[in-house]
């Protein structure tokens, strides 16, 4: 090996070609490998020669190990070219990787053996005992490249706008559109076809009449040579490998269609039905330029007699073909949700940043139609979240998303409504009666109330009720089944959700706007992102069957940046280093259907084993009385349930009471008023556990003052309170501007807060 290794070269080198040695052997490498001219870029080549292979040709491998080895990977090339006889073999080079692989990366002596496996596989399939059925199914894998690689690129592109069945003519116009114009050409088994997508693309019918024949459509029985024809000899080359009838069809086209300067011909390869597809753009000599072509709505004027050209090629390139198949569309989704979407109807209840969102992830998911129902008009504000852009603005919500969706997705139906659900689901109400899923995201309590009353009256379709909470960092889903569900109890009166996990200052986040009840909930696009992709994945499973049940779902992103932006959070903690959380879980159980206790958060102290937590309408309370603008101090007393299953909370915080004695920085509460809220609370099954008042301080802490007011209070119901427990209430909104403290034994001990 030392003869073969020049001082010069790095260490990394020394090592690949030690492991190159390696693993042919070291007798084998002293014998048989030998230097090889180094080429720029190279620190070192060898040449290795091969047995004869199938063909009989003795060829020799060249291998190189690049300056920057290894991270740039071996080079291996075969002399003389085994260009379309070896699989995998290009014209520059072998391709020891698949589609979108990379070379693999590590140590030289990683790089090298992997290497060298790869070569030897290519290796297995062509040597002179390999199997050539093998050998030529390994080719057909990347068939179409091949042809790819020999054959120049045509000026055209095909759009295909449906699969064909069988071999047949296509019709051919030009996409209207002035970019696209010369360069993109529809085809199409039937006018019909092209007149349907026509008006999808522009917006408006077309006189398509009499479209020129400029395609044929035929189905491989087996697959031709590899090694593509002189254009001259295209039809024997193609023709042995169709079906007799369709070979007729084929040539009677071909023939008829000479006065063309270009025919697109769509190969479809052997196997299954939806095996891959192949463009050629044969051209005949013509005086036209070589260019797209344009294709009119009506056939273009033939040349007849000696003035028509040859019918025979003079050039075949290879166009890109894409096909408008639904099955082709959705083919990268391997999971088989597609197939059992396309006869599914959802309706879309919120055209807005949310629902549009999810109509265009339900659309790209295979589901077959969907309804789009708003009355709201595009604006500038909306862009900054929604799914259209500048082009729609001041149009319907829904007519623009419909179009949209149509133009991208064109296998799916949309059925735009520039209207209110209330009042469709009295006018129209077949909408709904075909409906697999409803999903609401309009975050407008009458619509969605509307839609509710529906489903208590035993609606057959399913009920997505979805929203996301001020900034986006939460979002739920209710998801209601087939049959009578009414999720109203889950809300209050106004439609705020009863289990919410944030609280926010100055009208709970929801920003009002300059017109009468208009209102938005503020919150980016990756946080709307974040519950559209939920809301998407609920909806699939329902429609796919995986949901039966109802389920209440929820959406959390970084629950610790609530607080930046002036909020407290206080729903489920994340488990340590999540960031992002989806909760699935059963619709809470209220008793009586109406009365539910939500907690805002809780307060623990050291050594004592339970906590007390704080409902959502204590947390209320306090928040509303902060002491600012050198008001007066105000309380009230605190009352906790005993009996609540979920542990010791307090659900009554009673208000401040005109009768209450105060100043700017203390606070005497009216004995009488006291005892009465002592009775009306034990009479609800509540219990005195201590009392609340405010503080001017941004931070509260816990005075001397406050200590004798505190216990003259526990002295008053020594008997009821052994162990009060006084809460002040500061100006800061963040979580550690409410502080409790506990009085036991003589001492008074702050609370921690937990979640």
């Amino acid at each position: 090996m030392n003869a073969l290794v020049e001082s010069t070269l790095s260490s990394s080198v020394e090592r690949g070609i030690a492991a190159l040695h390696a693993f042919i052997g070291q007798e084998a490498a002293a014998s048989l490998l030998r230097p090889a001219s180094r080429k720029q870029g190279e620190a070192a080549s060898f040449w290795l020669p091969l047995p004869p292979d199938y063909t009989g040709v003795e060829r020799r491998l060249r291998i190189a190990f690049p300056d920057q080895f290894p991270i740039t990977s071996l080079q291996i090339h075969v002399e003389p070219s085994p260009w379309l006889k070896w699989p995998h073999s290009m014209k520059s080079g072998l391709c020891l990787h698949g589609f979108r692989e990379k070379p693999i990366t590590g140590t030289p002596e990683t790089v090298v053996h992997d290497s060298l496996l790869r070569l030897g596989a290519i290796i297995d399939f062509v040597r002179v005992d390999s199997d050539p059925i093998l050998r030529d199914a390994e080719f057909r894998k990347e068939f179409t490249s091949y042809w790819s690689m020999q054959l120049d690129s045509s000026p055209q592109d095909i759009l295909l706008l449906e699969r064909p069945k069988t071999a047949s003519e296509l019709f051919a116009t030009s996409d209207p559109r002035p970019a696209r114009r010369s360069r993109t050409a529809w085809l199409a088994p039937s006018v019909s076809s092209l007149r349907t997508y026509f008006r999808r693309i522009v917006g408006r019918n077309a006189k398509i009449q009499s479209p020129v024949v400029a395609g044929f459509y035929v189905k491989l029985l087996t697959y031709p040579d590899v090694q593509f024809p002189a254009p001259e000899h295209l039809l024997d080359w193609l023709t042995p490998h169709l079906s007799e009838n369709d070979c007729k069809k084929f040539l009677s086209w071909f023939s008829g269609k000479g006065s063309l300067a270009n025919r697109l011909v769509i190969l479809e390869l052997p196997g299954s039905e939806r095996a891959p597809m192949y463009c050629l753009d044969v051209r005949s000599y013509s005086k036209q330029p070589d260019h797209g072509r344009w294709y009119g709505f009506r056939s273009a004027r033939r040349w007849s007699g000696k003035n028509q050209p040859s019918h025979s090629p003079v050039l075949v390139r290879g166009a890109i073909l894409n096909i408008l198949d639904r099955n082709d569309i959705l083919s990268r989704d391997l999971s088989g949700t597609a197939a059992n979407l396309e006869k599914t109807r959802v309706v879309m209840v919120g055209a807005g940043s949310l629902g549009s969102t999810v109509a265009l992830q339900l659309a790209r998911s295979g589901v077959g139609e969907i309804v789009l129902i708003d009355p709201d008009i595009l604006e500038s504000a909306n862009l900054g979240r929604h799914v259209l852009g500048v082009d729609d603005l001041a149009r319907p919500k829904a007519n623009a998303l419909a179009e949209r969706l149509t133009q991208d997705l064109p296998t799916v139906k949309i059925f735009p409504y520039m209207d209110f659900v209330e009042s469709l689901l009295l006018k129209k109400q077949a909408i709904f009666q075909s409906a697999d899923l409803v999903i609401v995201t309009t975050a407008d309590w009458s619509s969605e109330v509307a839609l509710w009353f529906n489903k208590a009256e035993g609606a057959q379709w399913g009920l997505l009720q979805a929203w996301s909470e001020p900034h986006s960092f939460v979002g739920h889903g209710l998801l209601a089944p087939r049959g009578a569900f009414d999720g109203r109890y889950l809300f209050d009166d106004t439609g705020n959700f009863r289990l919410k996990h944030t609280e926010w200052p100055d009208g709970g986040g929801v920003v009002p706007l300059p017109a009468c009840g208009q209102t938005f909930i503020p919150g980016g696009i990756s946080g709307m992102a974040n519950v559209a992709s939920m809301v998407t994945q609920v909806a699939l499973r329902f429609l796919t069957g995986d949901i039966n049940n109802q389920v209440w779902t929820t959406t959390i992103y970084r629950p610790q940046d609530v607080a930046n932006h002036e909020g407290r959070y206080f729903g489920p903690a994340l488990a340590d280093g999540a960031q992002h959380t989806v909760l699935e879980r059963e619709w809470p159980t209220v008793e009586d259907g109406r009365s539910m206790t939500v907690i805002a958060w809780s307060w623990s102290w050291p050594g004592i084993a339970h906590s007390l937590y704080v409902s959502q309408a204590v947390a209320d309370v306090l928040d509303q009385y902060r002491q600012r603008s050198w008001r007066t101090e105000r309380g009230g007393q605190l009352f906790v349930d005993l009996a609540n299953p979920n542990g010791l909370i307090m659900s009554l915080a009673t208000p401040p009471h005109a009768s209450d004695r105060a100043g700017w920085a203390w606070l005497e509460l009216d004995a009488e008023r006291c005892q009465n809220e002592v009775e009306s609370a034990n009479a609800q099954g509540l219990r005195l556990v201590g009392y609340w008042h405010t503080h001017p301080q941004t931070i509260p802490t816990i005075s001397p003052t406050d200590i004798a007011s505190f216990s003259r209070f526990a002295a008053r119901y020594a008997q009821e309170l052994p162990h009060p427990i006084a809460v002040i209430v500061g100006l800061s909104p963040q979580p550690n501007g409410i502080k409790a403290w506990l009085f036991r034994n003589g001492a008074c001990r702050e609370a921690y807060l937990g979640s």
